[in-house]
């Protein structure tokens, strides 16, 4: 009876640490216990997909979990956004965002947006790769200077592929516009992702458009395209002959940047989110993955979560300066 008893009291034990600590203990275990999954916004083979799969090559090591691209992506980038936006907050999802339309479209069309600027919690930005401007080599000129003479004496015959509407591309065309007084003298065609709109160029059905430094640059030293200008404060290592635009125009057209930042939805564990910030800090120091950058033509930009959530906060701002543009048809 009493060897019947002690089994009993050690059953309502177990019971009772189980009961306790079951779900959130023992039966969860250590975090990561699977793989991570990364919502890629944009289609694959644009500027987002390449460093994606970069650093899925290396976040095993670091995170002890490999993380797997998933791809989303609609309007821009927005589509993709708004499904990482919703996502179950435990640290599994995570959102690779990107400049563009999940800025620009929510600040121009607010009554259309499906996420707000807080519902995400930054881990890192792991690059910062400027807009590069190129044209196709039968355009009707073969610098930047000459595009916009070209569009100020003939307004509304060039039209310009880009990633998506409100998207990266967008954005840098833009600002060249605001900056040069020709507003509403370009045609834009927007299409699915930075590979489909280099491809319209490439075919002759637009005659210019933009992409990253890794997308744009094989084509750059093949001369299936003209470099026409870099949309950043200097100009890039890899492609050390291409000027920036202040350079040929004179003027100060601000840099247009795809930056890369992860991100999980808001209420994800403080525990979880401050685990997936040091190890993306130590993703960005991986010696693979800065050679895998700088052979694709990119390079690492990294930047911790908190300076990047001001940077966030500043282009809200900016994006609504640009509005008038961004919403021309």
């Amino acid at each position: 009876m009493k060897r019947c008893g002690s089994k009993l009291v050690l059953l309502m034990v177990f019971v009772l640490v189980f009961t306790v600590f079951g779900s959130s203990g023992m039966a969860a275990g250590k975090y990561p216990s699977k793989p991570i999954t990364m919502i890629d916004p944009w289609p694959p083979g644009g500027g987002v997909d390449i460093v994606g799969r970069i650093l899925a090559s290396v976040a095993a090591e670091h995170l002890g979990q490999p993380l797997i691209m998933k791809y989303i992506s609609g309007a821009a980038g927005v589509r993709g956004a708004e499904a990482a936006s919703r996502a179950k907050p435990d640290g599994y999802t995570i959102g690779l965002l990107a400049q563009g339309a999940i800025v620009n479209q929510s600040v121009s069309i607010p009554d259309r947006a499906t996420f707000k600027k807080d519902d995400f919690i930054f881990l890192a930005q792991v690059t910062a790769t400027p807009c590069v401007l190129v044209a196709n080599p039968k355009a009707p000129f073969k610098t930047l200077p000459e595009m916009v003479a070209y569009v100020k004496k003939n307004p509304g015959k060039i039209v310009y592929s880009s990633s998506g509407r409100f998207g990266f591309v967008h954005t840098a065309f833009a600002r060249l516009q605001y900056a040069t007084g020709i507003k509403g003298k370009m045609v834009h065609l927007p299409t699915k992702g930075g590979a489909a709109a280099l491809k319209e160029c490439l075919g002759g059905h637009t005659m210019a458009t933009g992409a990253t430094v890794a997308v744009c640059t094989p084509h750059i030293r093949g001369k299936t395209v003209i470099p026409l200008a870099i949309c950043d404060a200097q100009r890039w290592p890899t492609l050390p002959d291409v000027p920036t635009v202040k350079e040929v125009l004179g003027k100060n057209v601000t840099p247009t940047q795809l930056w890369i930042a992860p991100a999980v939805p808001k209420g994800t564990p403080a525990d979880r989110v401050e685990f997936l910030r040091e190890g993306f800090a130590k993703i960005c120091q991986n010696k693979s993955m800065l050679k895998l950058a700088t052979r694709a033509g990119d390079k690492i930009v990294y930047m911790n979560a908190l300076d990047f959530q001001k940077k966030w906060e500043n282009e809200w701002k900016e994006g609504k300066e640009l509005s008038s543009i961004l919403l021309e048809k």
